[in-house]
């Protein structure tokens, strides 16, 4: 007779703390073969934040942190069917898009209408890959209309110079008025990612634009970390802001602990790379589940200098 082994019950207390509810997030994005951006990032990272994720994927790349050396668009009918399916049986509490072909944009402008989808959305304008392969193109008039119905468009600063044809900013101060100019442009929130400015030296300043917050711009200032390790960053933030907003958390919040979750998955990466490259690779969604206390954040061995400038992150 073969040896039987029992599977354990959880324990009591285990069964107390189930939550009621669980707050799920769709992402409209493209695949990452080597896992570390796009739908598999915002899959790893809206399961971190404790949400269910659900996906409608743009394209097939393939993809590693070097280079994206080939891209299958999804057809429209099958983005079509993958939406319908979603909002007709799935509970859609926030969504979050990442790389858009032009009939994901179709497709999902018509999914928000048909389905009066109410619920926040965070667009993440990916124009490039990280290592600066060309993704898509977001200046036609349909993508303007999902920019525009977004409740938080999170461009890096080059993609916010392509989308307001406007030159890099030379300082923090330009680094604000470039998310202000593009906030009145689009009609709604920006969050600015300052990770390619060079300005501070140690630091990274992303600029909050909200034009319902009558506080202004908010300037969240991060130490600069050394590593070339930061493949994915994009894809994880907007991913991770998607999720706090499921839970109903401020805009302002969401964002703050966005930030944190990047920062910290980028500085407790492994010693040792999952990539082979020297030059990139992903960052560690899944941090949180080495520390003996997930809520308790490293305290980082220096403090990044920032400019007197910028506008000092209020507590929350």
């Amino acid at each position: 007779m073969p040896e039987i082994v029992h599977i354990p019950d959880p324990a009591p207390q285990h069964l107390r703390a189930r939550p009621r509810t669980q707050p799920t997030v769709l992402t409209v994005a493209g695949s990452d073969s080597s896992g570390g951006a796009g739908i598999e990032a915002d899959i790893k990272t809206i399961t971190m934040h404790g949400c269910y994720a659900m996906t409608c994927i743009s394209a097939i790349t393939a993809q590693t942190p070097r280079a994206v050396d080939a891209v299958r668009a999804t057809p429209a009918p099958l983005l079509a069917a993958v939406l319908r399916g979603l909002f007709r049986d799935m509970a859609v509490d926030a969504i979050k898009t990442g790389m858009l072909t032009p009939a994901a944009v179709d497709c999902l402008l018509a999914a928000l209408r048909d389905h009066r989808f109410a619920g926040p959305l965070v667009v993440d304008p990916v124009m490039a890959a990280s290592s600066g392969s060309p993704l898509t193109d977001l200046a036609g008039p349909a993508a303007r209309a999902l920019l525009r119905r977004a409740a938080l468009v999170t461009p890096n600063v080059p993609e916010a110079c392509r989308l307001l044809a406007a030159q890099p900013p030379a300082s923090p101060d330009g680094l604000v008025s470039l998310a202000q100019a593009l906030a009145r442009d689009l009609s709604t929130a920006v969050l600015l990612k300052g990770g390619h400015c060079p300005y501070p030296p140690d630091a990274v300043l992303d600029v909050l634009v909200d034009p319902a917050d009558p506080a202004g711009p908010v300037t969240f200032c991060a130490r600069r970390l050394s590593t070339p390790h930061t493949h994915g960053t994009g894809c994880t933030l907007a991913a991770a802001i998607a999720a706090n907003l499921s839970r109903a958390m401020s805009l302002r919040e969401a964002v703050y602990r966005g930030i944190i979750f990047v920062h910290h998955a980028i500085a407790l990466q492994p010693e040792r790379s999952v990539c082979a490259l020297p030059e990139n690779g992903p960052v560690h969604h899944a941090y949180a589940l080495n520390l003996s206390s997930p809520a308790t954040a490293p305290e980082a061995s220096r403090k990044a200098t920032c400019p007197d400038t910028a506008t000092p992150t209020p507590p929350l």
